[in-house]
C-alpha cells in the first residue's frame, strides 16, 4: 500500500527508540542524585518509545480501517487482514505492559506475561540449574522403560512435575 512504502525507514525509527531506551537502562550509578535523573532519563525514553510505537499503531489502524471499507477481495486477504490485526493486539499489549513496568512502576503478574508472539504456549521454565537456569517451551513428561523406549508421554502445559508424579506406596519395599 501507497501509506507504506517507507516501511523500511519505519522500521529504523521504532529500532532507534527501542535501543535508545534500552542503552538508558544500563546505567548503574551509585549516587542517589545522579541514579534519580537516571530514572528520569529513563522514562523519558521509554515515554518516547512508546509515542512513536503507538504513531504507528494509529497508522496500522488507519490502513486496517481502509482495507475494511474498500473490501477484501480473496481469502489471502482475508488471512492477511486476519493476521494485522493478531499482531496490532499483541503490539497494543506490549505498550500497555512496558508503560506499566517501567513508567507506572507495576509489576506484571507472570499470568499476563507473552514469551512468543509465534507460539503462545510458551511457558518460561525455571530448571534451577547452574548454567542454564531458565528456558522457554513447553515441558513434556516421559515414561521409559529400562532401555529407553517411550512407554508414555505427557504435554504438560501449565502444569508442575509435582502435578503429574505418581505417588509411591509408603512402607518397607517387597522384594
Amino acid at each position: 500500500m501507497s501509506d507504506w512504502r517507507q516501511s523500511a525507514y519505519n522500521v529504523r525509527q521504532v529500532k532507534i527508540a527501542m535501543r535508545n531506551a534500552q542503552n538508558k537502562k544500563r546505567s548503574k550509578a551509585k549516587n542517589k542524585n545522579q541514579s534519580a535523573k537516571n530514572e528520569a532519563l529513563i522514562i523519558e525514553a521509554h515515554q518516547t518509545y512508546l509515542n512513536v510505537a503507538q504513531s504507528y499503531l494509529d497508522k496500522v489502524g488507519q490502513t486496517l480501517a481502509s482495507i475494511t471499507q474498500s473490501g477484501l477481495a480473496d481469502a489471502i486477504d482475508l488471512r492477511k487482514k486476519t493476521q494485522i490485526e493478531s499482531f496490532f493486539a499483541h503490539a497494543v499489549r506490549q505498550i500497555d505492559q512496558i508503560k506499566r513496568r517501567v513508567i507506572l512502576g507495576e509489576v506484571i503478574p507472570h499470568a499476563e506475561k507473552v514469551f512468543s508472539i509465534f507460539q503462545p504456549h510458551t511457558e518460561w521454565i525455571s530448571k534451577g540449574k547452574a548454567g542454564v537456569p531458565v528456558e522457554l517451551g513447553v515441558k513434556v513428561c516421559i515414561l521409559e522403560d529400562q532401555y529407553q523406549f517411550i512407554l508414555h508421554y505427557q504435554v504438560m502445559q501449565q502444569q508442575t512435575d509435582d502435578q503429574v508424579a505418581v505417588e509411591m506406596p509408603v512402607g518397607s519395599p517387597r522384594l
